[in-house]
């Protein structure tokens, strides 16, 4: 099989080309080639304004179904704001441009983003970072780059733990259970620092209002660890009493480093040993029931109910 050799962008010494943008009468910006994505023997032209992309049509055809119709000829690109870019295009440009097979123009997206997307259907990119995955998602839908779309579903199932955030965001805008429960009960363990993130009201009203009931609940509960087993009220009270400082105190924090503090109530100055001891078994006897750990870690609760949130609508208010 004959080896597919992808030549390397040439940097074009073309001066800047006015170009005017119908979307603004009275601004003018740059036209010129991509720095990226501009090689001498594309044979399609893609005008972003202000960039141009001279790209191959194979390797838009086997990545984008989009695309793949743009240049299947039932699709014409001759419009007035064609006609317009074309005429203001300087005359070396416009020749280069006119030579490739096919011209296709966007004036709905940012030169960076369609950038972004040809990177990732040549060969050999793999950039996943996070500040680019939602863009790139966004993308790979809407061009109808389905390797695209696997690859970075595929990264967010993988790899959802490096940002749990923005991972609920896609899995809740694509519909991804699998990524979307386990990652609530992150955002759920840790509210208030994930509620401080820009990215939060990205969240539906619904799944915000989910996420707030579910910490609610879970606070509620270690509020209402019962203490009848400890027969003098006087350490009864004492216990009681570190109990709502510790919740008071903590309820910010996370719900593994609140737990961490009700476990030291027990060391608390009791004025009997015996009821200390039995502080100590209470409290972990709650904790092994209601988090299935004396000890809980973070992937202890991905797995509890408690944590999880469902992605069906049809969820019960609890």
């Amino acid at each position: 099989m004959t080896k597919l050799v992808i030549p390397q962008p040439k940097r074009h010494p073309y001066p800047p080309v006015v170009l005017h943008n119908n979307l603004h009468q009275s601004d003018y910006m740059a036209c010129e080639p991509s720095k990226s994505h501009y090689y001498p023997d594309g044979d399609v032209a893609i005008i972003v304004p202000p960039t141009i992309f001279k790209v191959h049509s194979l390797i838009l055809s086997i990545g984008s179904n989009f695309f793949k119709t743009r240049m299947s000829g039932e699709w014409s690109d001759v419009t007035e704001r064609a006609i317009e870019v074309l005429d203001t295009l300087a005359a070396d440009v416009r020749l280069d441009v006119q030579r490739c097979r096919h011209r296709i123009f966007i004036d709905d997206e940012k030169p960076q983003d369609v950038g972004l997307l040809l990177s990732f259907l040549y060969p050999n990119y793999r950039d996943f970072s996070w500040d680019k995955i939602a863009a790139l998602w966004r993308l790979a839908d809407k061009y109808l780059a389905e390797a695209l779309t696997d690859a970075v579903r595929t990264h967010v199932q993988k790899m959802c733990h490096q940002d749990p955030l923005t991972s609920l965001i896609l899995a809740e805008q694509y519909d991804i259970a699998a990524v979307y429960e386990p990652m609530s009960a992150h955002i759920v363990e840790n509210l208030h620092k994930y509620e401080s993130d820009a990215l939060f009201s990205q969240l539906s009203v619904e799944t915000r209002c989910k996420l707030y009931q579910h910490r609610l609940k879970i606070i509620e509960n270690l509020a209402n660890i019962e203490l009848v087993y400890i027969s003098c009220q006087s350490c009864a009270d004492l216990c009681n009493d570190q109990l709502k400082v510790v919740l008071h105190d903590k309820a910010k924090d996370s719900i593994l480093q609140t737990i961490k503090t009700i476990q030291a109530v027990p060391n608390f100055p009791y004025e009997h040993t015996k009821c200390s001891v039995k502080v100590y078994n209470v409290i972990n006897h709650y904790l092994r029931r209601k988090f299935g750990s004396t000890e809980p870690t973070i992937e202890v609760l991905e797995r509890h109910p408690s944590f999880r949130i469902s992605l069906s609508s049809s969820e019960p208010l609890i």
